[in-house]
C-alpha cells in the first residue's frame, strides 16, 4: 500500500485516527521545506497538540493521569527508535527547553558498544553492557552485578517480613536452593545447601559458627564461638606459586588496641621453621607482645618444629630453654606464703632461691617430701627437720632412712657413670674429700676397683688417706682390699717379704685372720699396759689356751707349750746339757734320718752373755738308753709347726711320727712312744708349699 502523507494535523489534533499500515509524517517546518519527503521528528509531530496522542487507541488519556503518548495493540506493542550502526538511540525525559534541562533523564542505547545506559540528573547511573553485566556507578561492569559508589552503603535489601533473606542459587537448584543470607533476631544468619544454618552474627556482634546460640558456659564470653562434634577448628593456609622457605609466614593472629590510636599489642604467628618440600612442612609458632612504651610487638616465646620451647631465645636447645638478661629466670609464688625463684647468676650458675625468711627449698616425689635445703644451709634427705642433738646439729648433710618417717637405713650412694665392663683395675669409683674453703685437702676416703671389673664382678677396695703435717696432699694410710685384708701403710698382703716393704696386714680368712707386721729397725709391735695384768690372751675355739702377762719388770708366758723342734750334736760330739741351758742357733737346717730338714734348726750351747741368737731352753731326748750314741735334744722354742705331706690328713689330737722325708705322719695308735714327735693342736694350715705339703701347729711330746 502506498504511504499516506498527512499534511494537515487537524484530524490528529482533534483526536482523529489515521488508518493503514504505514503513516509517513512529513516535516512541514520551514527548515525542512526544501525536502518535502523528510520524516518529521516526534517533537515536531506533537508540537502544539493540546491533548494526548494515542497510537492504537482512541482514548490515550485512560492509560494514566500524565499520558501524552500511548501505544496500544491487541498483540505485541513496540516503539522502535532506529539509528545508525555507529550512533546512539536515546529516549530523553526533559523538564525544560534549554541547556541540560532538555535531557535530565534518558535511556540510551549505543550501537557501537551494544550497551544500554540509564541516566538521571543528566548523569549516567546504570549500564548494561553487551555481556549482560549490570554496572551501577560502574561504566565497565566486571561481573553480572557491579556496584561502585562513594557512599558507604552500596546495597539495601528491605522486606516487609520480619526475617528477610537473600537467596543464592546456581543451575543445580536441587542442592543449593537453601543457600541464603538472612536476618534473624536483629542478626544475620548464613545457610548452605540443604544443611541449614552454618554461621550467625547475633545482635551482640558475636560470630557463631555451626551454632545458632552462644556457648552457655560462663567462661565462653568471646566474640567468636565455633561449635562442632569434632571440635571447633580454624584453618589458615599459605598459598603462593613460589616455594616456602624458612621464616615465611603461614598465618597470623594480631591483637590491636584503639584507645586514641590504633596499635598492635600482641600477635601469634605460624612460620616455616625450615625450607618446605614434598611431605616436609616444618613449622613453628611465635608469640610476641608489645612492651610498655614500645610501638610494635617483640618475640617473647616460640615453639620450634622439634617441639622445643624457647623463652627469650630464638634457638631453643632443649624442651624448655629460658634465656634472659636479668638473673631471675623463673619465679614461684603463693599468696601469703612466700616465693621462690630459679636464677642464673653473673657467673652462669643456676641458683634455686627461697625468698622468704626461715623457709626451705623442698623436693618432692609422688607428693611426698624426699629432701630439703633449710634456710641455714643444711641438706636433709628423708626428713623435714634436722637432728639437733650433740654435734649433729652442725652437720650440713643429714640423711634419715629411705623415706620420710620410715625406719629404713640411711644410705648414701656414689655411682660411677659407666658399666663395670668399661672399667679397669684401679678405676676410681667414688670418693669423699675433706677440705677447707679454698680446696685444701685434709683427708680422703676412696672406693677403687681392686681388679678388672666385669659382668656380675665388682671387686672393690676402700682407701683411707690423710695429709701429713707440712704436706699439701693426702697419702694412703689404710686400705681394705676386695679379699677383706686390712693393710696399714702397705699395699701388699705380705709386707716385709724379701725385706723390700714395711707395713701391717691383717689377712682375712674364712676361719679368722693373720696379722703380718713389717718394720725397719724399730719395734714392729709395741704393747703397753699401764697396770700389771695380761698383755696377750690366746684362745682356741673359745677356750683360753694361754697368755702373756706383765707384773712389774717380769713378763710371764702362761699356759700351753709354744714349741719347735731343734737339733744338737749327739754321739761323741755330745756335751752334757742340763735342763735350763741356754742355746744359740747355728743355722736353719738340721739332719734328720740322713736327710736335710729345713723345718728344724741346729743349735749349740751358748756361753756368751747377751747372745742375740738365743733360741730357748732345751730338754734332752734319749731314744735308746745307750751311752749318748744317737741322742739329740728338743727345744722348747717359738711356734712349733710340723710339715705334713701332700694328701696326708691329720686331725686335732693326732700323735705324729716322722715320715722319713722331712715330714710327719699320724701314728697308728695314740700311745706316746719314743718315735712320737708331736701332737696336733689345730688343723689350721699356717703354710703351704709348692709340692702340696703344708704345716699345722703342734705341741712337743718329749719327756
Amino acid at each position: 500500500m502506498a504511504d499516506r502523507k498527512i499534511t494537515d494535523l487537524t484530524a490528529l489534533a482533534a483526536g482523529g485516527q489515521a488508518t493503514g499500515d504505514l503513516v509517513t509524517i512529513v516535516d512541514v517546518s520551514e527548515s525542512a521545506a526544501a525536502d518535502k519527503n523528510k520524516k518529521m521528528t516526534m517533537e515536531n509531530l506533537f508540537k502544539g497538540i493540546p491533548g494526548d496522542v494515542g497510537i492504537g487507541t482512541s482514548t490515550p488519556s485512560s492509560y494514566g493521569s500524565a499520558v501524552k503518548l500511548a501505544a496500544v495493540s491487541a498483540s505485541n506493542t513496540a516503539l522502535s527508535i532506529a539509528s545508525g550502526t555507529s550512533d546512539d538511540g536515546t529516549l530523553f525525559f526533559a523538564d525544560g527547553t534549554s541547556g541540560d534541562a532538555t535531557y535530565r533523564g534518558s535511556v540510551k542505547y549505543s550501537h557501537s558498544s551494544d550497551a544500554m545506559q540509564f541516566s538521571t540528573a543528566a548523569s549516567e547511573r546504570m549500564r548494561i553492557d553487551s555481556s549482560g553485566n549490570v554496572g551501577i556507578g560502574a561504566t565497565s561492569p566486571a561481573s553480572p552485578l557491579h556496584i561502585s559508589s562513594s557512599e558507604d552503603r552500596l546495597l539495601l535489601l528491605q522486606s516487609s517480613d520480619a526475617n528477610a533473606y537473600l537467596a543464592l542459587q546456581d543451575s543445580d537448584s536441587s542442592s543449593n536452593a537453601a543457600n541464603r543470607i538472612g536476618t534473624v533476631s536483629d542478626g544475620l544468619y548464613f545457610n548452605t545447601g540443604g544443611g541449614g544454618e552454618r554461621m550467625r552474627i547475633d545482635s551482640s556482634g558475636r560470630l557463631l559458627i555451626n551454632t545458632s546460640s552462644e556457648i552457655s558456659s560462663s567462661t565462653a564470653t568471646g566474640s567468636v564461638h565455633i561449635v562442632a562434634s569434632g571440635g571447633g577448628k580454624i584453618y589458615m593456609m599459605r598459598d603462593d606459586s613460589g616455594s616456602t622457605v624458612a621464616g615465611n609466614d603461614l598465618g597470623m593472629i594480631r591483637f590491636y588496641s584503639n584507645d586514641g590510636g590504633e596499635q598492635e599489642s600482641a600477635r601469634i604467628e605460624a612460620e616455616a621453621d625450615l625450607d618446605h618440600g614434598t611431605d616436609d612442612k616444618p613449622g613453628r609458632l611465635v608469640f610476641s607482645t608489645t612492651a610498655d612504651g614500645a610501638s610494635s610487638p617483640t618475640e617473647r616465646m616460640r615453639i620450634d618444629s622439634n617441639g622445643d620451647v624457647g623463652i627469650g631465645t630464638t634457638s631453643p636447645a632443649l624442651r624448655l630453654h629460658v634465656q634472659d638478661s636479668d638473673s631471675q629466670i623463673i619465679r614461684f609464688s603463693r599468696t601469703g606464703t612466700g616465693a621462690g625463684s630459679l636464677d642464673v647468676d653473673s657467673s652462669g650458675n643456676a641458683v634455686f632461691n627461697s625468698h622468704t625468711t626461715s623457709k626451705s627449698v623442698v623436693f618432692h616425689t609422688q607428693a611426698t617430701e624426699r629432701a630439703r635445703i633449710t634456710s641455714s644451709g643444711q641438706l636433709l634427705v628423708g626428713a623435714s627437720s634436722a637432728i639437733s642433738a650433740g654435734n649433729s646439729q652442725y652437720a650440713l648433710f643429714q640423711t634419715f632412712g629411705n623415706t620420710a618417717g620410715a625406719t629404713g637405713d640411711a644410705r648414701v650412694v656414689l655411682g660411677r657413670g659407666e658399666a663395670a665392663t668399661a672399667m679397669n683395675n684401679n678405676t676410681n669409683i667414688g670418693q669423699i674429700n675433706f677440705t677447707d674453703n679454698a680446696g685444701g685437702e685434709f683427708a680422703q676416703i676412696q672406693a677403687v676397683a681392686d681388679a678388672a671389673p666385669g659382668t656380675d664382678d665388682f671387686p672393690g677396695r676402700l682407701v683411707f688417706k690423710t695429709c701429713a703435717d707440712g704436706a699439701s696432699s693426702p697419702t694412703e694410710r689404710l686400705r681394705i682390699d676386695s679379699a677383706g685384708n686390712l693393710l696399714h701403710n702397705s699395699t701388699v698382703t705380705n709386707p716385709g717379704a724379701g725385706n723390700t716393704s714395711t707395713g701391717t696386714c691383717i689377712e682375712a680368712a674364712s676361719d679368722g685372720g693373720t696379722v703380718l707386721i713389717s718394720r725397719g729397725n724399730n719395734v714392729p709391735l709395741y704393747l703397753n699396759r699401764n697396770t700389771d695384768g695380761i698383755l696377750l690372751l690366746f684362745n682356741e675355739d673359745g677356750n683360753n689356751e694361754g697368755s702373756v702377762s706383765v707384773s712389774g719388770t717380769t713378763v710371764s708366758y702362761n699356759g700351753g707349750h709354744l714349741s719347735r723342734w731343734s737339733q744338737l750334736a749327739g754321739g761323741a760330739e755330745r756335751i752334757e746339757i742340763l735342763r735350763g741351758s741356754v742355746l744359740s742357733n747355728i743355722d736353719e737346717m738340721c739332719e734328720w734320718g740322713e736327710e736335710d730338714n729345713e723345718q728344724l734348726n741346729r743349735m749349740k750351747v751358748s756361753d756368751v752373755e747377751g747372745d742375740v741368737n738365743v733360741s730357748g731352753v732345751f730338754q734332752a731326748w734319749d731314744d735308746d738308753d745307750d751311752t749318748y750314741t744317737n741322742d739329740f735334744y728338743c727345744a722348747m722354742t717359738g711356734d712349733f709347726i710340723i710339715r705334713i705331706a701332700q694328701d696326708t690328713t691329720v686331725a686335732r689330737g693326732d700323735l705324729l711320727m716322722s715320715a722319713g722325708d722331712g715330714t710327719a705322719k699320724p701314728q697308728d695308735d695314740d700311745i706316746v712312744r719314743s718315735k712320737t714327735i708331736a701332737k696336733v693342736t689345730s688343723t689350721t694350715v699356717s703354710t703351704t708349699y709348692a709340692d702340696g705339703s703344708y704345716c699345722v701347729p703342734c705341741v712337743l711330746m718329749a719327756c
